[in-house]
């Protein structure tokens, strides 16, 4: 977007097209088709389904357009249902620069460091990598011997600078290096990096770490990144994640370390599908707009990452052509299944949607999350204040008027409302309140990205009703 001088002012036709490209996940879809399975084997048991519905919505300044609203969804996990979780194979990567001696930084992170170790199993490959101005492999891929790997974390000592590459590099290595050795099975690869500050040797630019990251996906493995404290680079750090195709989450406190090293488990040990992908075929003289996950259109949506127990996911496709109802559009939705190691495939038509009260939902729901993300990002280079100036604005122009009056909407209204008040009461706090409130904005778009969830909502906090971080 633009932003003119200090003014702010937006067209209605400008903060459309913006929004148009966006990624989301948006809960609750009613109407789909059935999706037939083709996989090489038969008799393995879908633990993936999807839907789609189609329906014209509206969108900013009563414009209409068509979209189908993609619906994927993983099985819970029952006890009846339940396998051998996969492999894991991990690398470990802490800092220890001298800035993790802070607020007892360094202390936490080994403390999380040594619950995961716990929670290995002998058939698990785990390497741990510790860095500052120099990196250090202290213990090479291998089977966890949870005491010897205990010692080696609980000696790290905070000392010098932050090369975050240099030490993603080694730990990728590491990974990789037992791919050979676990080619037979199908393992959950990943390397987690936890840092507290900005990097200042090795790989410093966001292009330069984009690709760097890009690099370990594509030979298998994902990079999820914990920042810890309120100094770090969030742009860097969830540039790595996303480009490595792994989790992001801020790290405000040691009370929170428990609880993001249990989401990070559950997706490693619960993942049911990987190398996630929505594919369409569309009618001749028909052009699509595609919401990937950097906001871009493409012929494709790939590395979607991975699935785990539960997660729902949704997506829209914007259509543009003359679209006859003969022609409706075919998607296939392909994936790994983890327990297998065999590809599968959802092939699956769009229904057309009696209402389109389910798809225009979606429409307002996902361009409010592209409002979030303008502002998260004006907030950093313009300031507090001008990010509510222009939060208030949006909402006017976002075409959240015209969605359907749901739970979902009218309490993203509300989180809106309280997200414009936080930035306008920034503007008076301190920088340090700032550097926080923006991390834990950060956090949030970046699960909007991933397609994990459909944003803040409002939930109950200690002290009432609050926007859910």
């Amino acid at each position: 977007m633009q932003f003119p001088g200090q003014s702010f002012q937006l067209t209605a036709l400008s903060l459309a097209v913006s929004l148009f490209f966006v990624s989301a996940a948006i809960s609750g879809a009613q109407n789909g088709a059935e999706a037939s399975v083709l996989s090489a084997t038969s008799e393995a048991k879908t633990q993936v389904s999807a839907q789609a519905v189609l329906s014209k919505a509206k969108i900013a300044n009563g414009q209409e357009a068509t979209f189908i609203l993609v619906s994927i969804e993983a099985d819970e996990i029952s006890p009846e249902t339940m396998l051998p979780r996969p492999p894991l194979n991990l690398a470990l990567v802490l800092d220890q620069s001298g800035s993790m001696a802070g607020a007892g930084k360094l202390s936490y992170a080994k403390q999380a460091a040594i619950d995961i170790v716990k929670r290995l199993e002998p058939q698990d490959r785990v390497a741990l990598v510790a860095f500052a101005s120099h990196v250090d492999l202290l213990y090479r891929s291998a089977a966890p011997d949870s005491e010897k790997l205990t010692r080696l974390i609980n000696a790290l000592e905070p000392t010098s600078s932050t090369n975050i590459s240099g030490a993603l590099g080694m730990g990728a290595v590491q990974v990789t290096s037992q791919s050979a050795d676990t080619a037979a099975q199908n393992v959950v690869s990943r390397v987690l990096l936890l840092s507290d500050g900005l990097a200042n040797r090795g790989v410093q630019d966001l292009p330069g770490i984009q690709g760097f990251s890009q690099k370990w996906r594509d030979q298998g493995l994902s990079i999820t990144a914990m920042g810890l404290g309120a100094d770090y680079d969030e742009q860097f750090l969830s540039t790595i994640a996303k480009a490595g195709a792994g989790n992001y989450h801020f790290i405000e406190s040691p009370e929170q370390m428990s609880f993001v090293f249990e989401q990070e488990l559950r997706s490693l040990t619960q993942t049911l599908a990987k190398d996630l992908e929505l594919n369409v075929a569309l009618p001749a003289g028909m052009k699509a707009s595609y919401f990937s996950l950097d906001d871009l259109p493409l012929s494709t949506l790939k590395d979607l990452g991975s699935l785990f127990a539960g997660e729902q996911r949704q997506y829209l496709i914007k259509l543009d052509g003359k679209l006859e109802v003969a022609d409706l559009t075919t998607l296939q939705i392909g994936y790994t299944d983890v327990n297998t190691g065999l590809k599968q495939l959802i092939t699956l038509s769009p229904e057309l949607s009696e209402t389109q009260a389910d798809v225009q939902e979606a429409v307002a729901l996902m361009m409010a999350s592209r409002l979030e993300r303008e502002a998260l990002q004006l907030a950093s280079t313009e300031g507090a204040q001008a990010a509510a100036d222009f939060v208030v604005s949006g909402m006017a122009l976002s075409g959240l008027e015209y969605a359907p009056n749901s739970a979902a909407v009218a309490s993203k209204l509300e989180a809106l409302e309280l997200q414009a008040q936080d930035y306008a009461d920034l503007s008076n706090q301190s920088q340090e309140a700032n550097k926080v409130y923006l991390k834990q904005r950060s956090n949030a778009v970046f699960s909007l990205s991933k397609g994990r969830k459909a944003g803040d909502t409002l939930a109950l906090g200690s002290t009432g009703f609050e926007v859910e971080r």
